[in-house]
């Protein structure tokens, strides 16, 4: 069974956010490879940092957690109400999952519309990253489908 994994955010003025997606199932084998630094999941919440202007706090991998620092954004676009839903789907089953990333950098929305296009700057990363290490609630590979902003922008 996958492993449900959880990346804590803050946005401006401390107020937290969260994302949640499936990982491989983790074993003795796996687990240096999947969780430690430089390890698939630092892949991927490499690659969400590199989108949002909002903090990544800490991850929980079942009792496992990771603490970064608590450090409050001082950029006005740190906000946690606004960000990128990316959706995915089981590459066995279709089955379809969504996470949000918080607080997107105003460099990496589309300059028109909501629709992101997943082949520019900052989210081909995220696209490779999450490809590689995520899996679906039934242990599967997944493919990142889309991704586009929601929220409030103002």
């Amino acid at each position: 069974m996958a492993e449900k994994v959880e990346a804590i955010w803050i946005a401006v003025g401390g107020q937290k956010t969260r994302t949640g997606y499936y990982a491989p199932s983790l074993s003795a084998a796996n687990f240096v490879a999947e969780v430690a630094a430089d390890g698939t999941l630092d892949d991927i919440h490499t690659a969400m940092e590199a989108l949002s202007d909002c903090t990544l706090e800490k991850q929980t991998v079942q009792v496992l957690q990771h603490v970064g620092a608590e450090t409050v954004p001082t950029v006005a676009t740190a906000r946690r109400k606004w960000g990128a839903r990316v959706f995915y789907a089981d590459a066995v089953n279709g089955q379809k999952g969504s996470f949000t990333i918080p607080g997107i950098k105003v460099a990496r929305m589309p300059t028109t519309g909501d629709v992101i296009d997943l082949g520019s700057t900052g989210w081909v990363d995220l696209v490779t990253a999450f490809e590689a290490g995520a899996q679906s609630a039934d242990d599967n590979d997944v493919t990142i489908t889309k991704a586009i902003m929601i929220g409030r922008r103002a």
